[in-house]
């Protein structure tokens, strides 16, 4: 719209929010998806396609976890994936972080099988004659991503459950059951993890255990979206001296099952298209 005397510019009403593998990048070799902060993956983005991305504009499938470090910001939280997630887990609030492998290494017998002691040892910030995580109780379970170890992480899951007087809050990011490899193959997700995690737990335990998800197509994700959005809204007005509102949002995706389901069934909590 043109520019009046005493009136700032409204340049745009709408925002757009895109997925990236199969979207902005196609091509046979997948994009690493585990192990980076938002930091590190708007680095690693901003190569690949050669734009400038601000953290505040990437959002992966755990990304929404950083709302539930307020609630346990002090408290001990137990964290489930492959890459360096306990530094992601500080990174987004969360104090005090223990791993399987700190499990494992203060517990040696907690799983029979699965990767040697000595690799536990090295990955764990604990050593074995440490105490406090045996009488530690975890406040919260949280996967980020599909675990390389399920034996092991399902003991320690399951360990940390069955000594609880109460079921610990459990958390998924991913309710993709498969994802494609590089070989053409598909390969067992988190959601085929979770599922795991639930046929164990029902055949020793009553009533069935209680989760949330999030991850597309989750209202709970768009929800997160939505908000990130917003905010990023503020800060481009609060930049640029505009004064927009985000009246339309287009999500743009190739996965009908979690892109474009999520879209069309969300219900926007400030009344959005």
């Amino acid at each position: 719209m043109a520019e009046q005397p005493g009136n700032k510019i409204e340049s745009h009403s709408f925002a757009v929010a895109c997925d990236v593998d199969g979207v902005f990048l196609r091509g046979k070799k997948l994009i690493p998806g585990w192990g980076m902060t938002e930091e590190q993956r708007a680095v690693d983005l901003g190569k690949r396609l050669g734009v400038d991305f601000m953290k505040s504009q990437i959002i992966q499938c755990h990304t929404p976890y950083r709302d539930l470090a307020p609630i346990y910001e002090n408290k001990a939280v137990l964290v489930i994936g492959r890459g360096d997630i306990r530094q992601i887990a500080k990174d987004y609030g969360f104090k005090k972080v223990y791993t399987t492998s700190d499990f494992r290494t203060t517990i040696p017998h907690i799983s029979q099988y699965g990767a040697t002691q000595s690799i536990h040892e090295n990955i764990a910030q604990i050593s074995q004659t440490d105490l406090t995580l045996r009488d530690e109780t975890c406040a919260a379970i949280l996967v980020w991503n599909s675990p390389e170890g399920w034996y092991g992480d399902v003991n320690v899951i399951l360990h940390v459950l069955w000594n609880s007087t109460s079921q610990v809050p459990l958390y998924f990011c991913n309710p993709d059951l498969v994802w494609a490899t590089e070989n053409g193959h598909l390969s067992p997700a988190q959601g085929l993890f979770c599922q795991l995690l639930e046929r164990c737990w029902e055949q020793n335990t009553k009533p069935p255990v209680k989760y949330e998800m999030f991850g597309k197509p989750t209202q709970a994700t768009f929800q997160y979206g939505e908000k990130a959005l917003q905010e990023y809204n503020i800060q481009l007005n609060n930049k640029n001296s505009t004064e927009n509102r985000i009246k339309t949002t287009y999500m743009i995706g190739d996965n009908p099952e979690s892109d474009i389901k999520g879209c069309n069934q969300y219900i926007s909590l400030s009344k959005i298209r």
